[in-house]
């Protein structure tokens, strides 16, 4: 992993793989906190890599020389559950794919993303870009490809609300410097990931109208010409640009472009998610209610693709199900859906006083 002045996040991150794997290398940045002596209550392996803005030049040269036959690549941010990391060396013993993915919890509001940690060494596998470094183009290079999802859980702390402007400032040059770089070399997929934040970046420091062409943009590149690759980042851009547009009160554009998009997203086992919740703050309820059933059905019957945040394929979607057969006067679901929500988050009143209302409406 490579590191800088993680200091608040780092010790947990390490604790929560210790035991799990046979070797902790970590590869330091150019901290100015006490982040490489935690390090040293791990492992004695830890280099100095001089900053150069490029996160594939620290990336690869913290895998380099390796001999192992799998890495795990981390973030300080990182860590799994108790327990989840034992799960790794299990499932990379039982795939012939070159690489795996965890099941990444991420934050509410975040766009769902893949989380490729753990691949195999010796292939020559190597990351790309500036920012949002990625094995992608190695991967897709190699005579067998493709990820195998697995069901591990590893959580992503991210950022402190205090931190995010700061994470911004260091971050948005290289989103820049990235997206041209990416457009120039062809490379559509890292031009999506990447255009995603640097447009979210823009929002954040007061250029909302370009975070919103550039967003539209990139929905308009994979509407006319499809997006390549194994499309887990292809709803990046359309989550984000409806959580802009539910921000301002925008009902009927979220509306366009869900309905712009149908034909892409369609089959996206996610994308019912998202349609579901313009639906639902449109007032169009019956069909809110379809899509989150669409989508409840998915989560049941497969693992997703993608990481969403976790209450969404659990009580958030069941409590949004349920006020929407509320408004519907169907209430004996709605306690169904309620009952779920409550049962799952039993700490979380909400849910509660709905189930009781639902219950009240039904005559139970």
């Amino acid at each position: 992993m490579i590191v800088r002045n993680e200091a608040a996040h780092l010790r947990r991150c390490l604790e929560s793989v210790a035991g799990a794997v046979d070797r902790i290398c970590i590869t330091d940045t150019g901290s100015s906190d006490n982040t490489v002596e935690i390090a040293r209550e791990f492992t004695t392996e830890i280099r100095a890599f001089p900053w150069i803005d490029d996160f594939s030049a620290a990336r690869n040269a913290s895998i380099a020389d390796l001999a192992e036959d799998w890495i795990l690549v981390l973030d300080a941010d990182d860590h799994f559950p108790e327990g989840e990391a034992a799960k790794l060396r299990e499932a990379a013993a039982a795939t012939d794919k070159p690489a795996l993915a965890v099941r990444y919890d991420i934050m509410r509001g975040h766009t769902p993303e893949p989380g490729l940690k753990l691949f195999r060494n010796g292939l020559d596998i190597r990351y790309e870009g500036l920012i949002h470094e990625s094995i992608r183009n190695s991967l897709s290079a190699l005579p067998v490809n493709g990820v195998e999802q697995t069901e591990v859980r590893l959580v992503h702390a991210g950022y402190a609300d205090e931190a995010i402007d700061g994470k911004i400032s260091r971050n948005l040059p290289l989103l820049e410097r990235e997206y041209r770089r990416a457009d120039d070399a062809g490379d559509r997929m890292q031009r999506l990931s990447v255009g995603v934040d640097l447009a979210n970046a823009w929002i954040a420091t007061n250029r909302a109208d370009d975070g919103e062409r550039r967003l539209k943009q990139l929905i308009e590149d994979m509407i006319h010409n499809g997006t390549p690759g194994d499309g887990r980042w292809e709803l990046a851009a359309l989550v984000h640009l409806l959580w802009f547009y539910f921000e301002q009160d925008r009902q009927s554009d979220a509306t366009d472009v869900c309905a712009a998009c149908e034909p892409l997203f369609d089959r996206h086992p996610a994308f019912p998610l998202y349609r579901g919740m313009t639906h639902l703050r449109n007032g169009s309820f019956a069909e809110a209610l379809g899509d989150f059933e669409r989508f409840d059905k998915s989560v049941q019957n497969a693992p997703l693709p993608v990481s969403i945040p976790e209450e969404y394929a659990g009580p958030e979607l069941w409590s949004m199900a349920g006020q929407c057969c509320l408004s519907l006067d169907r209430n004996e679901e709605a306690v169904n859906w309620f009952a779920r929500a409550a049962q799952a988050s039993p700490h979380n009143p909400e849910y509660a006083v709905k189930l009781k209302l639902a219950r009240i409406r039904a005559g139970a």
